[in-house]
């Protein structure tokens, strides 16, 4: 997915176009601005996926696929001397 332009908005003009979009006064120029931020939440959205998996794939690399642990029964196996209570 191509990344799409960037959006400069200073927070007034966002706060401005938010007012609008709440009041139902929506230009052409907002709806412009909409489907632009739309398109960069989507955008956003994919790319940190796509990195969540790309990261995902390269621990698998580096260390392997993870191995379930199996619950450590404490009865079934001895205890280092060190960890024994003195009786």
């Amino acid at each position: 997915m191509k990344a799409p332009e960037d959006l400069h908005i200073s927070p007034q003009e966002g706060d401005a176009l938010i007012e609008r979009i709440e009041h139902d006064a929506c230009t052409p120029e907002d709806r412009q601005t909409l489907v632009h931020v739309l398109r960069l939440y989507f955008w956003l959205i994919f790319a940190l996926q796509e990195s969540k998996l790309s990261l995902k794939r390269l621990r698998i690399i580096i260390f392997g696929k993870p191995k379930k642990r199996r619950k450590r029964d404490s009865d079934s196996q001895p205890r280092p001397s060190c960890l024994r209570q003195a009786t």
